[in-house]
């Protein structure tokens, strides 16, 4: 009966998309803006057109970005994206990356093991009990990164398993992506891998739901195109005028979704 309900009001919500559906121009190019506030708005399109030809980020961003994730306190409204062992810092409110990047992830982040100066699977941005600190995720380890004192906490890496209570056993590994809600409820994060995800509040410490979920149900949106059907490789939450948004990056492409309801 759920199901059935939830079909009829993605349909609803499908209809007046289509009916109030219009363009506008920004300094990211052409974007598709949804009137009513729910959905896909923007792609798939290319990360070398938009992020890197108009943003600035470097070349090497153009396809399998590894991590992204936004900053917070003197930090707030920049997001930081990591592929390989550089990362770049990028601004939004500017929608522009910042001068002197990409650099390598050694050496800047102060605290991070050898392990974790390349390739990383998923970062995100704690809330709740967790304001202001970060989240880095590699293999089967994470750290704790403290953004006031720009350092990792001690005691990390730690494993996934056993401290993050509640999650599946095959997501204490190797993560493909992760990003702070850009809803209401922007204390809970969610967590992607292959084509299953779950969420996370960091107010409870706690899953909001028992088992991981398929990606599909994001694909129950009318715009929500086929090839993001999961194994994402960086998911990101929008600041500045891009505040409500959300990124998934895949391969070259990514699609810009804005909240309104929870999955």
């Amino acid at each position: 009966m759920i199901k059935w309900i939830l079909r009829i009001l993605h349909g609803i919500i499908g209809i007046f998309k289509k009916l109030f559906h219009h363009q506008t121009s920004t300094n990211m190019g052409t974007l598709s803006v949804n009137k009513v506030g729910f959905g896909v708005t923007l792609g798939p399109a290319s990360i070398l057109d938009n992020w890197v030809n108009q943003g600035g980020l470097p070349s090497i961003f153009s396809e399998n970005i590894n991590a992204a994730l936004l900053g917070t306190g003197q930090w707030a409204g920049k997001a930081y994206f990591f592929t390989g062992d550089q990362y770049a810092r990028f601004d939004f409110p500017l929608m522009h990356v910042d001068p002197g990047y990409p650099k390598p992830i050694a050496g800047n982040w102060t605290g991070f093991p050898d392990s974790f100066t390349s390739d990383l699977d998923a970062a995100v941005l704690g809330a709740g009990q967790v304001e202001g600190k970060a989240f880095f995720f590699k293999g089967s380890e994470y750290l704790q990164f403290d953004f006031a004192e720009m350092k990792v906490d001690e005691g990390y890496p730690k494993p996934i398993a056993g401290n993050w209570p509640g999650w599946p056993e095959n997501f204490t590994y190797d993560l493909d992506s992760a990003f702070l809600a850009a809803s209401q409820n922007d204390h809970e994060a969610y967590f992607f891998k292959g084509e299953e995800y779950i969420k996370f509040n960091f107010d409870t410490m706690q899953l909001q739901f028992p088992d991981a979920k398929p990606v599909s149900i994001w694909m129950q949106d009318d715009g929500w195109p086929p090839s993001f059907d999961g194994n994402f490789d960086a998911g990101l939450k929008g600041a500045g005028e891009q505040t409500g948004q959300c990124y998934f990056f895949k391969g070259k492409e990514y699609i810009r979704f804005n909240f309104q309801f929870d999955f």
